[in-house]
């Protein structure tokens, strides 16, 4: 007989958020009840850390939300001042945000190190390499945007919120109806209804009309046309739109993408499989010319390429050399009294078309009034199909992978690679592999933290306790 572990107790309500409807959607439904609805506590598992993690798009918005927060407080201290860039001290707020997130990934990212590179020098010296080459592209690209994209957007706009959680109600099974979006009251009164939580991660009001905006921040490693023109028809966008709009009592109009190009990872052409990999991007390693008593100073250039006055392209000569922005050997001007290697590098050498190129803003992308009722719709029978048949396998006691209804009742799309090769973090479980039955039991999973606030909350409500995010694997 198959061992069915207990079910912990579970919140009434039914919370979701666009990126599971993505995953069963787009990839696999197999992979969304696994990493958001199965285990004993309810809200799947997360591959447990084991390497170094890269600079994930959660590592740079917290530069940038800790940005916006501080904005945010001295707007709301200084209610008849508008904040513009040219605010004195900001400098130094930019500075604090951006060392602060590059510090927080570095700090999680040793404690993963020390253990990967325990007795062997040449691990420690790669993992050391690592980490201090993206915890340089987190603070770089933190200054990207606030050189790049801060100034005119202050210009323009006046600060509604920062990250503000965000929760439509569907499907009230209580009376309160969908027009009060507080999750808590609908759970006090036992409501089976569906919580479709979001946030955007700025939310801005114009200047000349006080139209709210919205913004995201997304990181991508290259410029992908597909990808962008997705956002024209990105029924997540409208429901963010849509539930912060619910919440103002103003219709929030439209919204940006800012995107933020982090530059790829690996070796270059026909190099050597012994090569290590290194990110390709200026905001970690630029060429260096150490210069020669008499004959020419140091200098620096963030490519090996340039552009000779008559528009011709031409190549460095050997006497450049690729080098860590970080490195102290190579000596850069200090832009400000305290400044770090990378606001000096980003500030001081690079041109303004170079910072402009780490950076696109997508849109506005209008709110669909036609169209946004219909996504509402769609996340309403979508969400109510995963809400009956997660209920069902719960209600039988049905909790884990070898239970055999769930093949009965969850589609597997066979995705288990993307585009990129990377196997899916499920693999090992559908492929049956030693431990599959068990995955926490297996040392390889560990139960899923709810990214979102309110679900999070309300688990815990209820006595179930999480893994720190720190715990789980991130993807490149």
């Amino acid at each position: 007989m198959t061992n069915r572990p207990p079910l912990g107790p579970q919140p009434t309500l039914w919370y979701t958020s666009g990126t599971p409807a993505r995953q069963g959607q787009t990839t696999c439904d197999m992979a969304r009840y696994l990493e958001y609805h199965a285990g004993p506590h309810g809200t799947g598992w997360r591959l447990k850390a084991t390497s170094i993690p890269f600079a994930s798009g959660g590592a740079i918005h917290q530069g940038l939300e800790a940005i916006g927060r501080w904005l945010l407080e001295y707007q709301l201290g200084h209610p008849t001042e508008h904040v513009t860039a040219d605010l004195p001290g900001l400098d130094a707020v930019i500075a604090w945000a951006a060392t602060d997130a590059a510090g927080r990934y570095e700090r999680q990212a040793r404690s993963r190190g020390l253990l990967l590179s325990s007795n062997d020098l040449d691990a420690e010296a790669a993992v050391n390499e690592l980490i201090l080459e993206q915890r340089t592209l987190i603070e770089g690209l933190t200054w990207i945007w606030a050189l790049e994209r801060m100034p005119g957007l202050l210009a323009s706009y006046r600060l509604l919120s920062i990250e503000h959680e965000e929760a439509l109600i569907l499907d009230c099974s209580c009376g309160l109806g969908e027009g009060i979006t507080d999750d808590t009251a609908h759970a006090a009164r036992g409501c089976t209804g569906i919580v479709q939580q979001s946030r955007l991660d700025w939310l801005v009001a114009r200047l000349d009309t006080g139209a709210p905006v919205g913004i995201e921040f997304k990181s991508k490693a290259q410029q992908q046309v597909a990808w962008e023109k997705e956002w024209e028809h990105s029924g997540q966008l409208w429901t963010q739109m849509e539930t912060a709009s619910r919440r103002l009592g103003r219709d929030v109009e439209s919204a940006y993408v800012d995107v933020l190009f982090k530059g790829w990872r690996g070796r270059d052409k026909n190099a050597p499989p012994e090569q290590p990999k290194y990110q390709h991007s200026y905001l970690c390693y630029a060429y260096f010319d150490e210069g020669s008593p008499g004959l020419r100073q140091p200098s620096w250039s963030p490519s090996v390429w340039y552009e000779s006055s008559d528009g011709k392209r031409h190549k460095r000569g050997k006497e450049f050399r690729r080098k860590a922005i970080w490195d102290p050997t190579a000596p850069l001007v200090e832009v400000r009294l305290g400044a770090s290697r990378v606001e000096s590098w980003v500030r001081g050498i690079l041109t303004p078309a170079e910072r402009a190129a780490c950076l696109k803003v997508l849109g506005p992308f209008p709110k669909p009034r036609g169209r946004t009722p219909l996504a509402i719709k769609a996340i309403l029978a979508e969400e109510r199909d995963w809400r009956d048949k997660v209920r069902l396998l719960q209600a039988a006691g049905v909790t884990m992978p070898n239970h055999p209804e769930v093949d009965d009742m969850i589609v597997r799309a066979w995705n288990c690679t993307s585009y990129d090769n990377v196997p899916c973090q499920f693999k090992h479980l559908c492929d049956r592999e030693i431990g599959w039955e068990d995955p926490e039991g297996s040392g390889r999973y560990i139960p899923r933290t709810p990214h979102h606030a309110l679900e999070r909350k309300a688990f815990e409500a209820l006595g179930t306790s999480f893994p720190g995010e720190e715990d789980e694997a991130q993807e490149e």
